[in-house]
C-alpha cells in the first residue's frame, strides 16, 4: 500500500533507530555539557567565597595590626617624654652639683661592687656655717642683700 498524500511517513526501521540514537547522544551530550558547565560555576563561586574569607580575614589581621602600630607609637612618645623628663632632671641635678663644687668644694665619688653602689661625698673646706645651719635656721634671715642673725633666744 502507498502512502496517502499529506501523511507522516516513517523512515525505515534502520534508519530511524540510527536518527534517534543520534538525537539521544546529542541530548545526552548537551545535558554532560550543562552539568560540566554547572559545576564549573559551583567551583568558580567556592573559589571566590574562598578569596573573599580570604580577604575579610586579612583585613582584619592589618587592622589588628594598624591597631598595635598607633599603640606602640603612643607607648613611644610616652617613653620619649619620659626620657626627656628623666635627661632634664638630671640636668638639674648636675647643675646643682656643679654649684656645690664651685661654692663649697665639694666633691663626690659613686662606686659599684655587684648591685651595691656607694657613694663618698668629699668636703675638705665646707665652711662650718653649713655644719651649723640646721641647728640655727630659725634665726637667721636675709633681707636687702644682708644677713641678720637675731642673737637673742
Amino acid at each position: 500500500m502507498l502512502p496517502r498524500k499529506g501523511a507522516l511517513t516513517l523512515p525505515k526501521k534502520g534508519a530511524f533507530y540510527l536518527h534517534i540514537t543520534s538525537a539521544n547522544l546529542k541530548f545526552e551530550k548537551a545535558v554532560n555539557n550543562q552539568v560540566k558547565l554547572a559545576e564549573d560555576n559551583i567551583q568558580t563561586i567556592e573559589s571566590y567565597n574562598k578569596l573573599v574569607d580570604d580577604y575579610i580575614d586579612l583585613k582584619e589581621r592589618y587592622n589588628n595590626l594598624i591597631s598595635k602600630y598607633n599603640k606602640n607609637i603612643e607607648i613611644n612618645k610616652r617613653s620619649v617624654n619620659s626620657r626627656n623628663e628623666i635627661i632634664d632632671s638630671l640636668s638639674n641635678y648636675k647643675t646643682v652639683v656643679d654649684l656645690l663644687h664651685s661654692h663649697y668644694f665639694i666633691d663626690y665619688t659613686i662606686t659599684t661592687e655587684g648591685k651595691n653602689r656607694k657613694i663618698s661625698i668629699e668636703a675638705e673646706k665646707l665652711d662650718s656655717a653649713l655644719i651649723l645651719l640646721p641647728y640655727y635656721r630659725d634665726r637667721i634671715k636675709r633681707e636687702k642683700n644682708k644677713w641678720i642673725i637675731n642673737t637673742r633666744k
